[in-house]
């Protein structure tokens, strides 16, 4: 199977360069630790914070997640034990004792 030049440099990144070990000495970049520690500013701190002297606002969205929550446990609730007092009725019309005639 025949590659072309620009198929086999991809498949083959080492074979002509042998500066691939450490590609920021050809190109003067930073190295991957040093470029991944970002420093926050102030203003994107405030912004992202969620909280001002230790209260947290609840918009809403949450308020109405919190509703459909709570409604939708009492509604399980409910199913389970209708699920339960049906199991119970069957088994006690199961276990009387019918006489022979």
């Amino acid at each position: 199977m025949a590659f072309s030049p620009t198929a086999y440099d991809f498949f083959h990144p080492n074979a002509k360069h042998p500066v691939a070990k450490d590609p920021c000495v050809a190109s003067n970049c930073s190295p991957l630790p040093i470029a991944a520690h970002v420093e926050a500013t102030e203003g994107h701190e405030s912004r992202f914070s969620g909280s001002q002297n230790g209260k947290t606002k609840v918009g809403a969205g949450g308020i109405v997640g919190i509703v459909f929550g709570l409604g939708f446990v009492v509604f399980l609730a409910m199913g389970v034990y209708y699920v339960i007092v049906a199991r119970r009725t069957n088994l006690t019309r199961a276990n009387t004792v019918k006489p022979d005639v």
